[in-house]
């Protein structure tokens, strides 16, 4: 076993390295594929807002899934890590093509927006959904 060393001596970036492989283990743990999603999932629920999470539809795996009034929702969240590259991007685009000749609405979310205002896309969703229902906002 790999002996530690004690906390007081670290400095903050292996603080840093040290937290994120706990906050990492957890969010893994749960299912989820990324910090955003988890972030994100966390804060529908806090709203009242309940999804399903990396449903399967054809072969794709998607992040989010609600269906409301017979409307298909798919929500994509888009971390830079994995949506940032030109094949990455091209990925994501013809698999949104993909999902919306089937029927599904693709509505996407960037990691910047989940880390710096999760709320705010908490609720522009719940009012997208709102439209949805037929709810005028």
């Amino acid at each position: 076993m790999k002996k530690q060393k004690p906390i007081l001596s670290l400095d903050y970036s292996e603080l840093k390295k040290r937290s994120d492989k706990r906050d990492e283990k957890k969010w893994r743990q749960e299912g989820y594929d990324s910090p955003i999603e988890y972030k994100f999932h966390k804060e529908c629920f806090k709203q009242g807002l309940n999804l399903e999470m990396q449903k399967t539809i054809s072969a794709f795996r998607v992040d989010f899934y609600i269906e409301v009034n017979n409307h298909k929702l798919v929500i994509e969240l888009d971390g830079s890590k994995f949506h940032s590259t030109n094949a990455q991007i091209t990925k994501d685009v013809k698999r949104q093509r993909y999902l919306q000749m089937m029927g599904y609405t693709v509505v996407r979310f960037s990691g910047t927006e989940i880390n710096k205002e999760c709320k705010s896309c908490v609720i522009e969703l719940k009012n997208y959904i709102k439209l949805l229902q037929g709810v005028h906002i």
